[in-house]
């Protein structure tokens, strides 16, 4: 288990790296957590100053928000932004 954490911390790095270099000045704690993505968001954003969440794209769902998103928007204890592509 732990070298599937190793993995995903390390692809998590990467997947960021050009964005702490292009905003330097931008706090970004990195946290790789097993749990329900809504439920460890959640719980998250009580220490957070913001949550970002991605909208899906191509969704029917209603303004195109998942299951994820609309559960962070209704319990989230920071302001969320929700982005679309």
């Amino acid at each position: 288990m732990q070298g599937i954490a190793d993995e995903e911390a390390r692809l998590l790095a990467e997947a960021i790296a050009g964005w702490r270099e292009r905003f330097p000045d931008v706090t970004l704690a990195e946290q790789v957590i097993h749990a329900h993505p809504a439920k460890a968001l959640n719980e998250a954003s009580a220490e957070a100053d913001l949550v970002v969440i991605g909208a899906r794209s191509g969704t029917r769902a209603l303004f195109g928000l998942g299951g994820t998103a609309h559960a962070v928007l209704h319990h989230s204890h920071a302001p969320v932004v929700v982005a679309r592509s």
